[in-house]
């Protein structure tokens, strides 16, 4: 379904309820704003590893302005901090109280800009496979380092000229060397998969705000608790010395999880590992 805000229309989809007969009197499921990666994807790809929260949490995922099957608006507001006030007046115009927010990979940006630009919002922040700048140049390196010259042209080909083409060989030769290869489950879910090359080129282009963005001076203003979750080393974009950083940063209201044997999506490689890490982060924002 879609909802107007700030002057753009939104699609985003629930699953679970705030309340269930079989629970306590009195006990209300928090909201946990899902926010995919990209940007140019949608939210389809999380369905099935994010779905099972519903038992403790009511999950909402948000397709982002210029993404999924959100309106395009304008691309001039195709922006971190735009990004990230979306998610507040997102939760706003629904009525969400002290949302829990998760941000994969490019949505974990988005997170970081919402969480600084709103101290207290949030309940709590769960930043996953992120990180609080992006050094395109060493993210190259590892590519080719991992597969080759021939690797590294087709990622910064997709980088620095967009377009149907340049994002279809990144999907196909780039991709699977930092992101597992999913199930029966994520091909299924991949039929319904919205990818928009002109959202992913404006961001990581030349003039893209990937190559500037940088919120290490900022972190600490992130004041909620705080949740970073990484992959190992096989994960070339946002590999664990990152999330250190980015723990670092926060301060120690932050907790830090690394799953070695996990890619860029620890919730695809380690699916255990990770539910649990997040059910205990659940537990404790109740205590």
């Amino acid at each position: 379904m879609h909802i107007e805000v700030n002057g753009t229309r939104l699609f985003f989809e629930s699953v679970g309820t705030t309340l269930r007969m079989d629970d306590p009197p009195g006990r209300e499921r928090p909201p946990l704003i899902v926010l995919h990666g990209g940007p140019g994807f949608d939210h389809t790809g999380l369905r099935n590893y994010f779905d099972r929260f519903a038992d403790a949490v009511q999950v909402i995922y948000l397709d982002q302005r210029g993404n999924g099957r959100s309106a395009r608006s304008n691309p001039e507001l195709w922006t971190l901090e735009q990004w990230g006030d979306d998610v507040r007046a997102f939760a706003a115009a629904l009525g969400l109280v002290r949302p829990i927010v998760f941000g994969n990979s490019f949505g974990g940006f988005v997170a970081q800009a919402y969480a600084i630009a709103n101290p207290g919002h949030a309940r709590g922040l769960i930043l996953s496979s992120t990180s609080a700048h992006l050094d395109m140049a060493a993210w190259a390196r590892r590519i080719e380092d991992c597969a080759g010259a021939e690797a590294r042209a087709i990622a910064e080909a997709f980088w620095l000229e967009g377009g149907d083409e340049a994002t279809a060989r990144f999907a196909q030769k780039v991709l699977p060397l930092y992101m597992t290869p999913g199930d029966d489950r994520d091909r299924l879910a991949a039929r319904h998969l919205i990818r928009r090359a002109d959202a992913a080129h404006h961001f990581y282009g030349s003039k893209g705000e990937s190559r500037r963005f940088d919120f290490r001076p900022a972190l600490k203003a992130i004041t909620c608790p705080t949740l970073v979750l990484s992959g190992g080393d096989g994960d070339l974009t946002t590999p664990p010395e990152s999330a250190r950083e980015l723990a670092r940063g926060i301060g120690s209201h932050c907790e830090l999880e690394i799953f070695s044997g996990a890619k860029h999506g620890a919730f695809r490689d380690e699916p255990q590992a990770f539910d649990d890490a997040m059910r205990r982060f659940f537990a404790r924002l109740e205590a």
